[in-house]
């Protein structure tokens, strides 16, 4: 009797949670992204899923999701509206093997998870399904063909084909609604006879060199070493030269400005009064008329 009271007891306090996330879980998706990465950084598919509530959304929101059995979960995490960064610090509900519960408090999620692939000799397949109690309103989905892949075919055959940044080809499907219950599904096939990742075949970053190719940190040295005082002699020669045309400038300017001054002879001159001739003041006769002075 005692043991019933309190299973009783458990049953009225968890009743609340179970309502209120039964209340808040999600039955439709605005969008759903699909990406598959083959032969990417493992010998496997890289399943990357990002979603977008519907706005009207309820939160904290429960997600329930299909997970392949055979997957190997890698990430499940929100993206805050705020910043767009991922963050994994929403709570996952361990759950049935082939499905995953999370609770998030944003609009957008993002799940990553791995899934082999079959392989006969160099040749790769896979079959992709999405099939939730979950209405999509726009599920897409895109597919990176490897960077070492020969003989990449689809079914059914994608709309868009692009090649971006990192040099690898996307087959871009166009977005369609898929109803809760609807399968959705892809197969891709392709040779791989080089057995090489992404991460493989990328080219590493190039590191940063302080230095000129050709010149060892000595060499750098040694310039600096006389750069320097070339420099701090070019500056006083100029500096020497601006004050030497300052001074000139200022010489002329005063030279002009200063008056002209007539010489005054030594000697003070008189006219003679007769003939009216310049004399000197000590003649007594006038050396051009004679005349008395």
């Amino acid at each position: 009797m005692k043991h019933n009271i309190l299973i009783f007891l458990f049953i009225l306090m968890i009743m609340p949670a179970v309502q209120a996330r039964a209340q808040n879980e999600i039955s439709t998706f605005e969008s759903l992204k699909v990406d598959l990465w083959p032969d990417y950084d493992r010998p496997s598919v890289l399943v990357l899923l990002t979603g977008i509530l519907p706005a009207e959304t309820r939160f904290p929101a429960t997600i329930i999701l299909p997970l392949p059995k055979d997957a190997q979960l890698n990430a499940v995490a929100r993206i805050d509206g705020r910043d767009g960064i991922m963050k994994d610090d929403i709570s996952v509900t361990p759950g049935p093997s082939d499905m995953l519960m999370f609770i998030t408090p944003d609009l957008q999620f993002r799940v990553e998870y791995y899934v082999p692939y079959t392989v006969n000799g160099s040749q790769r397949s896979y079959d992709y399904s999405w099939k939730a109690d979950i209405t999509v309103n726009k599920l897409q989905l895109k597919i990176q063909q490897p960077k070492a892949a020969t003989s990449f075919k689809l079914n059914p055959l994608a709309k868009n084909i692009t090649t971006q940044m990192d040099g690898l080809t996307y087959h871009v499907f166009p977005p369609k609604a898929v109803l809760a219950g609807q399968l959705f599904s892809a197969h891709m096939e392709y040779d791989n006879k080089s057995f090489q990742l992404y991460t493989d075949t990328s080219p590493p970053a190039p590191e940063e060199n302080p230095f000129p190719e050709n010149l060892s940190s000595k060499a750098i040295d040694s310039q600096t070493n006389w750069t320097i005082p070339a420099i701090i002699l070019g500056g006083l020669i100029v500096i020497t030269g601006l004050l030497w045309l300052i001074i000139s400038h200022r010489n002329q300017m005063e030279t002009q400005k200063s008056p002209i001054q007539k010489p005054l002879g030594t000697t003070q001159v008189k006219f003679c009064r007769k003939c009216g001739e310049p004399v000197d003041k000590k003649d007594q006769w006038c050396a051009y008329c004679g005349a008395h002075l």
